[in-house]
């Protein structure tokens, strides 16, 4: 992880952050979104500790005391602007080292002020509507003692027809809300899948066109090229089915992730004129769940892809390493590379960073013109 992607990642993110060292709280960096947020001029914020713009009690206090273990926690704060106004919200933290060894701490804060104002305009809306029923029902029963009972009864009507209406009027608001969120998530489902086919599906196919043309060319292991297309084309097929049923995750469970990188990049070889090596011997992977397996190997297929289409490289060396803390995947090659710090990496950087970022990971790029280019992608791990 390099710390000018991680200041990248603050500076452009969508809510306010800031970051600071995890020892001593100070602020040492903040977006646009934090300043205005809290209401500082950028260099008095940066004047300022972590404790001062997000008031703890004993309960935060315990949850980062202990979190440095998880590499980073969610917890309901109270923020404090610089004008002393407390707003009610929720931060995001997370741990990580910087290049001298020190942990420093990202916050990402979430102003909830606006969310519990509306709660509070519901809440007062249901009981102005009790307020009126009990009226209501008040007026009715006075009208018992005064009129007689046919008045009585169609009063008691009207008041149930106007209740009913109330409630109806809720239902229909409840139902469209109900109605919004199933379509947010099948929005989510169909970006998902498309990811998938992009990813896997597309890049198996890709393969299997590959192998077509190198038996066209003829020459004594043309069978074996017709066959290892015959497989891959079998294997997107597979894909195609597991996709409809969601059960992706079956591609690990046979043979391993290890096993799985180690046949991308034979077959990878055997196509293309580049030299790959795996050392993958600190990654234990019966103690990591399948879904992040998966995207471990979704993240390679993307990036050996890029490398395979862009860089123009003789080699590439493929890492995959595990502590008790983290697990850490990257990809170096030898190619031309490209000033990462300017150059827009396109939809597959976009789908690796997406990836990582669904697992609380963190996906780095490291390049110059001519000297290649790292991909490292970084996950906090609990065995």
């Amino acid at each position: 992880m390099t710390d000018d992607y991680i200041y990248r990642l603050a500076f452009n993110a969508a809510q306010a952050a800031f970051i600071s060292i995890a020892g001593t709280g100070k602020i040492i960096a903040a977006n646009k979104a934090a300043c205005t947020l809290l209401g500082y001029p950028r260099k008095a914020l940066l004047t300022r500790n972590w404790s001062s713009v997000i008031l703890q009690d004993s309960r935060i206090r315990k949850i980062v005391k202990h979190a440095a273990s998880d590499g980073h926690f969610i917890a309901p704060v109270s923020i404090v602007r610089q004008d002393g106004h407390h707003l009610q919200g929720e931060i995001t933290a997370a741990f990580f080292p910087d290049g001298h060894g020190t942990d420093r701490m990202i916050t990402i804060i979430k102003d909830l002020s606006h969310n519990i104002e509306q709660q509070r305009q519901v809440d007062t809306q249901k009981e102005k509507i009790v307020a009126d029923n009990i009226t209501l029902a008040k007026s009715v029963q006075k009208t018992i003692d005064t009129r007689n009972k046919k008045t009585v009864v169609r009063n008691i009507n009207q008041a149930l027809a106007k209740s009913d209406a109330r409630l109806e009027e809720v239902m229909q608001h409840r139902d469209l809300q109900i109605a919004n969120a199933t379509t947010a998530a099948n929005e989510t489902t169909r970006s998902g899948i498309g990811q998938e086919l992009h990813d896997n599906v597309n890049q198996l196919l890709g393969a299997s066109n590959l192998y077509i043309d190198l038996a066209k060319k003829g020459g004594k292991d043309s069978e074996l090229f017709l066959s290892r297309s015959s497989e891959y084309t079998l294997t997107a097929i597979e894909e195609i089915r597991k996709l409809t049923r969601r059960l992706t995750t079956d591609i690990l469970l046979n043979p391993g992730l290890c096993s799985a990188i180690e046949n991308i990049s034979r077959d990878t070889m055997e196509l293309s004129p580049i030299q790959i090596t795996c050392r993958l011997k600190t990654f234990h992977e019966k103690n990591v769940d399948a879904k992040l397996q998966l995207a471990l190997l979704r993240i390679l297929q993307e990036q050996l892809n890029n490398i395979l289409k862009h860089a123009r490289a003789s080699k590439v060396i493929i890492r995959l390493s595990q502590t008790t803390r983290f697990i850490t995947l990257s990809l170096s090659d030898n190619g031309v590379g490209f000033d990462s710090r300017k150059k827009s990496t396109g939809i597959g950087f976009d789908n690796i960073r997406s990836r990582a970022l669904s697992f609380n990971g963190v996906a780095t790029v490291v390049s110059q013109p001519g000297k290649g280019c790292t991909l490292t992608a970084r996950f906090p791990f609990k065995p």
